[in-house]
């Protein structure tokens, strides 16, 4: 995936080109590792307008379906898969109920498990999830991080508006919203799990070999932006990512 990192630049969702964090710290570090995609079949779940979807299949997945609760994100999808047939197969549907037409080598789902509101909840994502997948294949995803900084303006500079209590406490509610192009989103309501509640989750799904891994800057954006630009975000990411494997 790393030599598809310049297809990242992409029409559909503007937030790419407008949050550098983005582009330079998340897809990087999601393209690393993902790694070779050629071949495989990937769902990519919780899709929004299909950006990384788009992304695997140009680096040559084989099949590629792209999974979102919003229809009108997915109508987005489509609308690039119009203008741009690739092959992505797009779909509306909750992640719980999801059931596939067949195993898949690899999942990927950015911003999704820390939307779960309890515990139950979140054990059924990941049941789903391990329930459409191969033995032996890949979930990788991009979550809250369970160690978030507890200033509430601690991302602001980065165009996100983080709002947490002092104290931490397992599945509090994190309300968030975000500025792009002097527009602010309206606030939604994530949720931060501790790594060892998530860690009981994928594990209870039937997922091993969980890895925490902590995003970095990419070549690029350190020469057009400075490393300096992200330093305070990347001594503690609002999001890092996690591999696990299904036994």
């Amino acid at each position: 995936m790393s030599t598809q990192y310049n297809l990242v630049a992409d029409q559909y969702d503007l937030s790419f080109q407008l949050a550098p964090y983005r582009l330079h710290i998340e897809a990087y570090s999601v393209y690393k590792l993902l790694g070779e995609v050629s071949g495989k079949s990937v769902v990519d779940l919780a899709t929004g307008t299909g950006f990384y979807a788009r992304a695997v299949k140009k680096a040559g997945a084989a099949r590629v379906v792209a999974v979102d609760i919003a229809d009108e994100m997915v109508q987005i999808g489509r609308m690039a898969e119009a203008n741009e047939p690739l092959g992505v197969e797009y779909h509306t549907q909750d992640i719980i109920s999801l059931r596939l037409d067949e195993p898949f080598d690899l999942a990927l789902a950015v911003y999704l498990l820390h939307y779960a509101p309890t515990k139950e909840a979140l054990g059924a994502m990941c049941a789903s999830i391990a329930g459409n997948l191969k033995s032996g294949a890949r979930f990788v995803t991009y979550i809250l991080n369970p160690q978030l900084a507890r200033k509430n303006d601690y991302y602001q500079s980065y165009g996100l508006n983080i709002r947490i209590a002092e104290t931490p406490s397992d599945g509090e509610q994190v309300p968030f919203s975000v500025s792009l192009g002097g527009i602010t989103t309206p606030e939604i309501i994530g949720y931060r799990w501790n790594e060892a509640t998530i860690e009981e989750a994928l594990t209870h799904a039937g997922f091993e070999t969980i890895k925490w891994v902590m995003p970095t800057l990419s070549p690029e954006g350190e020469k057009q932006y400075g490393r300096e630009v992200f330093e305070t975000y990347l001594k503690q990411p609002h999001a890092v990512l996690l591999e696990c494997v299904k036994k």
